[in-house]
């Protein structure tokens, strides 16, 4: 190796290792202003996912009452399944400063060698978190594959000419969140020879051999048929214009007692629907998630 080859090398774990020690700091000590920015945002949620992933909880500045929920049930920081987890494998963050919310995705290695699917929101006010929400998906029907390599047109800046303003975007999550009830999509708000759906990385539509929903060949639209709803406590956290991502999260009902904590993103695009990803956790019994509706 060159001398030339080695200093990058040097300086490219020197920059790894200051990183890491960026993210173990308390989470107030990484904002540089008061109000917080998209910058702030992701910063905040990459120290939160490296503290609790290291078993440093005491460094997660929460606000003393904050609202901490995994899969709808109230818990501290300590009790959560993140306990579990080896490794993180895989990530994709959004935000959006106007909410003071951040979410990041994550397909992570549990300490059994299992690859599953995590889907982690923060709220932050006054550089204080006053919200946590974790969806953990680890049942055996996670797609490993899907997960480990999660889709970069999810994150990919929508030129501008393409883009939905945060209105539209809001309307179309709404929308679909109402076609899960009713059933009834709106048709023009999919680009349904390109949308695809994915289910804890599952894609379970245009896919003859889902085993997921096992209801063979169906596009986005025609794949809102049911047997579920309605979905009640529509919730949209975090809209990205820029990146015409819609966060939608809601408990949708089945029968006999039986619910789905949906956590759904979507990427829209030329005011279309063009891929969803949907982590679901399966429950009973449960009347609500916990959070506010706004």
């Amino acid at each position: 190796m060159s001398i030339n080859s080695q200093s990058k090398k040097n300086n490219f774990n020197l920059s790894k290792l200051l990183l890491a020690a960026i993210m173990l700091l308390p989470i107030p000590a990484a904002f540089a202003q008061q109000s917080l920015d998209r910058y702030d945002l992701l910063v905040s949620i990459e120290s939160f996912l490296v503290n609790m992933s290291s078993d440093r909880q005491e460094l997660i500045n929460l606000a003393p009452n904050a609202n901490v929920r995994e899969n709808t049930l109230a818990v501290s920081l300590t009790e959560s399944r993140w306990k579990n987890v080896r490794s993180i494998v895989s990530k994709q963050t959004f935000a959006d400063a106007s909410t003071g919310n951040v979410l990041a995705r994550t397909g992570v290695e549990l300490q059994s060698g299992q690859i599953t699917y995590v889907s982690t929101r923060l709220k932050i006010s006054n550089e204080q978190i006053t919200e946590v929400e974790i969806s953990f998906s680890d049942v055996q029907r996670v797609e490993a594959e899907n997960i480990v390599r999660l889709d970069p047109l999810l994150t990919t800046i929508v030129a501008p000419e393409y883009r939905s303003s945060r209105e539209e975007l809001e309307r179309i999550g709404r929308s679909y969140f109402q076609a899960l009830t009713d059933h009834r999509p709106i048709e023009s708000d999919f680009d349904d020879v390109r949308c695809n759906r994915y289910h804890s990385g599952n894609k379970v539509t245009n896919n003859p051999n889902d085993a997921i929903e096992g209801a063979g060949q169906r596009t986005c639209i025609s794949s809102l048929q049911g047997p579920w709803g309605p979905a009640i406590e529509h919730r949209f956290p975090i809209i990205d214009p820029a990146r015409g991502i819609v966060v939608g999260l809601t408990l949708l009902l089945y029968p006999n007692d039986r619910q789905m904590y949906v956590s759904e993103v979507f990427k829209v695009m030329d005011g279309k629907i063009v891929l969803i990803d949907n982590l679901p956790v399966d429950l009973r019994g449960k009347k609500t998630i916990g959070f506010p509706v706004e």
